[in-house]
């Protein structure tokens, strides 16, 4: 899908800024060029890495990939402005015209334009920042009525999206996995979306996820992420350092009467399935939950929040998701909740409940964060009173 973006973006963007001026065509053929300036780089970056048209791509100094990231995330916000001054330009017109006042908003227009582009860069340094910044710790309590009578409170550390790429590295895991580790969690649950490019789980970062550590455990799901191209060796990578995916299949704690269970992302339609392939297993959660005694309270790692109510119909009591991000910021927010039937926080359906988390890395559709954070999930479950 976000092959697409940037294409789409810059015809946004051009339409409305330059194509309907009364310019010489030198004039729209030179802004057009400087749309590709602000738009193009990130994504060629990703694109060289991705399918490994250029070699090494991703071990370019750092300062490369922020600023092209910077670049694009001027030119993403530049498009949101452009759209609402074009609404802004006809109804001040069409107002004009009822009300036979002299239409002055065209003599401003450039002025606007210079506006909206400071806007933009000033935006998109506030929101890589943002984005750039240790995810607060996000409390959460929950309560299940089939909770071992007498068993003490299970602490669940949980982190989703994580996204690594050569701007979100090795340092960046290394805060995250320390961040993880001083909760003290007994389990700790990665909920998939590991990277943004081939190499973003670089040996580095491998060295410090490795370091992740919880008497019950860590295990993981796959996201969509880890079925697009840079995906496709996340799966090994992350299961050579010792940390198992849960592909349709459930386990019981060592220390809690308590069972997990995982489904694989719905992605996983794009690989051809094989018995011995399991990152190419469905999401089947009835499948995923066969061998559980019933009545047993159980927890499912399911990276997408949509199979909310089918769990819960198959007796899972607490799912942890993620995949929406929170929005990233509140416009793409608003966009989610319109769209989605989960963004981030508590939900409940029957019995059940679900946190989504709003991840702590960025989307590369619009790889920054502003007004939402990431976050870190700490969960504490335990027996309804």
């Amino acid at each position: 899908m976000t092959r697409f973006v940037p294409f789409l973006l810059w015809l946004l963007l051009f339409g409305v800024l330059f194509l309907g001026r009364p310019w010489p065509l030198w004039r729209k053929i030179a802004g057009g060029l400087g749309l590709c300036v602000l738009i193009s780089p990130y994504h060629l970056l990703r694109l060289c890495t991705n399918y490994q048209l250029i070699d090494g791509v991703e071990k370019w100094p750092y300062t490369v990939w922020l600023a092209a990231q910077f670049l694009y995330c001027c030119a993403a916000f530049l498009g949101i402005f452009a759209v609402l001054e074009l609404l802004l330009y006809y109804a001040s017109k069409r107002y004009c015209r009822k009300t036979r006042c002299n239409w002055r908003y065209p003599h401003y227009r450039n002025r606007i334009f210079f506006g909206m582009l400071l806007c933009s860069v000033l935006l998109s340094a506030a929101g890589i920042s943002f984005s750039l910044m240790e995810p607060p710790v996000r409390d959460y309590t929950v309560e299940l009525e089939n909770y071992p009578a007498g068993a003490g409170e299970l602490r669940i550390a949980a982190v989703s999206d994580l996204h690594f790429d050569p701007v979100y590295d090795h340092r960046y895991a290394a805060r995250i996995v320390d961040l993880l580790n001083s909760l003290k969690p007994h389990v700790i649950f990665l909920l998939g979306d590991f990277t943004n490019t081939r190499d973003g789980l670089s040996d580095a970062v491998l060295a410090e996820l490795k370091k992740l550590s919880a008497p019950e455990g860590v295990y993981a799901v796959t996201g969509n992420h880890e079925y697009y191209p840079e995906g496709r060796e996340n799966f090994r990578r992350i299961d050579s350092i010792g940390i198992p995916f849960l592909c349709n299949e459930s386990l019981k704690l060592k220390n809690f009467d308590l069972y997990l269970a995982g489904v694989n992302d719905s992605w996983a339609e794009n690989l051809v399935f094989s018995p011995g392939n399991r990152e190419s297993y469905l999401p089947e959660i009835p499948l995923a939950v066969r061998k559980i005694p019933k009545g047993k309270p159980v927890i499912l790692l399911c990276h997408k929040p949509r199979y909310f109510e089918e769990a819960a119909s198959n007796g899972v009591g607490l799912q942890l998701s993620g995949h929406i991000h929170g929005g990233l910021f509140p416009v793409l927010h608003w966009v989610f909740a319109l769209t989605q039937d989960y963004t981030s926080g508590l939900y409940t359906c029957g019995k059940a409940k679900m946190i989504v988390s709003s991840g702590t890395g960025i989307w590369c559709g619009f790889p920054c964060r502003l007004g939402i954070r990431g976050e870190v999930l700490l969960v504490k479950v335990r027996r309804s009173r």
